[in-house]
């Protein structure tokens, strides 16, 4: 079981009536890109990595109609 020691909150708030969750991500990696995102074993993303798989998996999505 892995435990969150750290977290980094994002720099800016959410706000529903202004964008979507996916846009609020995406800002927030655009303003954190070096920062790491997710720590797993000795594997780590940065917020850029993670949007950018992010993107390519709903993409794929997209493709397949979902």
């Amino acid at each position: 079981m892995n435990i969150l020691t750290t977290y980094t909150p994002p720099t800016s708030v959410y706000n529903a009536a202004l964008s979507s969750i996916g846009q609020f991500f995406h800002s927030s990696a655009q303003a954190n890109q070096n920062k790491i995102a997710l720590i797993d074993d000795n594997r780590s993303l940065t917020y850029k990595e993670l949007d950018e798989r992010s993107n390519r998996l709903a993409n794929v999505f997209i493709t397949m109609g979902l």
